[in-house]
């Protein structure tokens, strides 16, 4: 059973770096350890938490359910640990980190928003990647980036949605290219049109 008598920073600073990286490789590199050592940190906290931190796939691992609330958790305790160093040593406070993606689409739109955001926190420390949808959510699933912007009409159980902006889409069309200079065009008209549409 874990207490703060049995608690090891060290295993649970290797846990989110392997959540964050999704792999064991990057947090072996980061903390200058073996992969095996690793693993054997990961498994001797989940046996300590009596549950699960991670569904061990083929190529990678996936935090479970348990495993993104804990990680939450953890990211906390670096963070107040890493303002309290900051803080007795007489540091400025470190800069927070923030990774965002954005569908290809989208970006024309929401880069001045980014920007204005910087100027109003210029503490933050913000990574930006372009994704597809797919990818982004699997960057998300993955703690990869902690924000994806874009349409995702499909969502997994494991992540939430929150509608940014609205928008209407109007359909403009040359009267003439369906024989009629003055009538609207029909839905079933422009049904049999070749359309540019957004994705």
């Amino acid at each position: 059973m874990l207490d703060l008598d049995t608690l090891d920073l060290k295993r649970l600073r290797a846990f989110q770096l392997v959540a964050r990286n999704g792999s064991l490789r990057g947090a072996a590199t980061r903390l200058k350890q073996t992969i095996p050592a690793i693993s054997g940190k990961i498994r001797k906290l989940e046996e300590d938490l009596g549950f699960d931190l991670f569904e061990r796939l083929p190529n990678r691992l996936v935090l479970t359910r348990a495993g993104e609330k804990f990680l939450r958790e953890v990211d906390g305790i670096f963070e107040r640990t890493e303002q309290a160093l900051a803080t007795l040593q007489g540091k400025p406070l470190p800069h927070k980190r923030l990774a965002v993606s954005v569908g290809s689409d989208h970006a024309w739109y929401f880069a001045p928003k980014i920007r204005d955001f910087l100027a109003r926190f210029p503490e933050v420390e913000l990574g930006f990647r372009v994704y597809k949808s797919a990818e982004a959510l699997e960057a998300l699933d993955r703690g990869q980036v902690e924000i994806s912007l874009g349409i995702f009409p499909d969502l997994p159980r494991s992540l939430e949605k929150k509608a940014l902006v609205g928008t209407s889409l109007s359909l403009a069309y040359n009267p003439q290219e369906f024989g009629r200079a003055r009538k609207p065009a029909s839905l079933a008209d422009v049904a049999r049109q070749r359309l540019i549409v957004p994705p």
